[in-house]
């Protein structure tokens, strides 16, 4: 529970993040290499204000709206996973926030290694 309510307290908050904009990724690689060398976990105290940190994909609000919509749309009776999983499926939502709890020796080798393979296409769809 107190977990939860600190994860809804940081959506408030400004988020520390790098855009992975639609270009080749060859183009951005140092970019966020260096992103990742000056913004560590370790070093972002919660106390400084930041409610997350972030490695966001381009054109994701318009689809994230538009399955938004159709979710307030669905009826009570209707709300199953598989109606989540048809909803992500018909928009192309199929990511969101990975929470990993690790301990603070390797939170920034582990961010590193998520941030890098997120970027060059290892993980979701």
């Amino acid at each position: 529970e107190t977990l939860f309510a600190e994860s809804v307290a940081s959506d408030e908050d400004p988020w520390l993040s790098f855009q992975i904009e639609s270009v080749p990724a060859s183009k951005q690689i140092d970019q966020l290499r260096m992103w990742l060398a000056t913004n560590k976990p370790s070093q972002v105290e919660r106390a400084a204000g930041i409610g997350w940190i972030a490695i966001k994909m381009t054109e994701r609000p318009s689809k994230n709206l538009a399955a938004k919509a159709v979710w307030d749309a669905t009826g009570d009776d209707d709300i199953s996973m598989e109606t989540v999983n048809k909803i992500a499926g018909d928009h192309g939502v199929t990511g969101g926030k990975w929470l990993c709890h690790v301990s603070r020796d390797k939170v920034d080798i582990t961010w590193h290694k998520l941030a890098i393979a997120l970027f060059s296409g290892g993980l979701g769809p």
